[in-house]
């Protein structure tokens, strides 16, 4: 997918992370994918972003477990939540 035309990877990686966040059930993979996301050079801020995006959207009960995900990627990471 990441290899395909049309959109940069960094956008893709953001598409991708607002998807997990609003389908729910999904905290594993929006930790994996916001570790990737920040190694192809999204920023917290982007990503946290995403995540007020998707609370606003999905709903604020998905959005907060969307953000705790996030967070326990930045922890890992040692980067300060924005």
């Amino acid at each position: 997918m990441y290899l395909r035309d049309g959109l940069e990877p960094r956008s893709r990686q953001l598409a991708t992370l607002a998807i997990l966040g609003a389908l729910g059930g999904t905290a594993d993979q929006i930790t994996t994918h916001t570790e990737l996301g920040i190694a192809m050079g999204l920023t917290p801020v982007e990503i946290t972003e995403v995540m007020v995006q998707v609370s606003a959207y999905a709903g604020a009960p998905r959005g907060s477990v969307a953000m705790k995900a996030v967070v326990t990627a930045f922890d890992r990471l040692e980067i300060d939540a924005p």
